[in-house]
């Protein structure tokens, strides 16, 4: 049995699952071996969290993460943040509003916008 998971947000404890193989349907290959999918809500708004399998995100550019975000956004249907657990590389490479990255930092930082746009309807 897998341990439980979860984030903290705006200090709010998310329950996040992970997501099993036929919810990936449609996904490259490629992605589902590189990351980690999850499941989590937050004020009514479901989204996809995506943390690397190792942990290390330095083989990926920025254009590569805006390019996989956007992919499995437009397969799943719902947006796409990165968990990021190793903040030092990405502080400087993930600032806001490049390329429509959107990340959390552990319980750190987050980079959210668009629970904003969907909660403030």
């Amino acid at each position: 049995m897998e341990k439980k998971k979860y984030i903290t947000l705006e200090g709010v404890k998310l329950d996040i699952r992970k997501m099993e193989r036929p919810e990936l349907k449609g996904i490259y290959a490629k992605d589902i071996l590189g990351f980690d999918f999850y499941t989590a809500k937050y004020k009514d708004c479901e989204f996809i969290l995506l943390e690397p399998t190792n942990n290390d995100c330095s083989r990926y550019t920025l254009t590569q993460f805006s390019d996989i975000s956007k992919g499995i956004s437009d397969i799943i249907g719902k947006p796409v943040a990165y968990l990021l657990n190793n903040s030092i590389y990405h502080e400087e490479n993930f600032m806001p509003n490049k390329r429509g990255v959107y990340f959390i930092f552990s319980d750190e930082y987050a980079f959210l916008p668009f629970l904003s746009k969907r909660v403030n309807k």
